[in-house]
């Protein structure tokens, strides 16, 4: 999981990037956008009209397979930018659920690189609740 305590660190430039990267060297890489409140990792990865996603699976409209997409050359999973669904998943999503989700995707997979949402809001504890290793981001500002 990629992760920071605040927003704007790079998070998801770098999820993009680090999993583009690994898969020009040939490992089979999925990204998974973990930010329920303000998913962006498909718009980075220039995918705009994704017909479901991971809320979708969260919320048990869609299968893990039926939101895997392939794009430059590595699997990616946007999770959809739709404000209105995401207190209703928030609500009644269980750690146990996101756990069992995220082993389905890395059976499928040889690594998934999660972009998590920042903070420790509920949706950034669901994302570390699923995550087997994380890598912080952060910024060093002067002033």
């Amino acid at each position: 999981m990629i992760a920071s305590g605040k927003g704007g660190t790079g998070k998801t430039t770098l999820t993009a990037n680090l999993g583009v990267a690994l898969g020009v060297l040939g490992r089979d890489v999925t990204i998974l956008d973990g930010d329920l409140a303000m998913a962006n990792l498909g718009i980075i990865m220039g995918m705009h009209k994704c017909e479901v996603s991971f809320l979708d699976v969260l919320t048990g409209k869609a299968d893990v397979k039926d939101v895997i997409y392939e794009n430059h050359g590595i699997k990616v999973v946007p999770t959809g930018f739709r404000f209105e669904d995401v207190h209703d998943v928030l609500s009644k999503v269980k750690r146990e659920r996101v756990e069992e989700i995220v082993g389905e995707f890395l059976r499928q997979t040889e690594l998934l690189l999660i972009d998590a949402p920042a903070g420790i809001a509920d949706a950034t504890i669901i994302s570390i609740a699923a995550a087997r290793e994380m890598l912080p981001v952060c910024n060093l500002r002067n002033g």
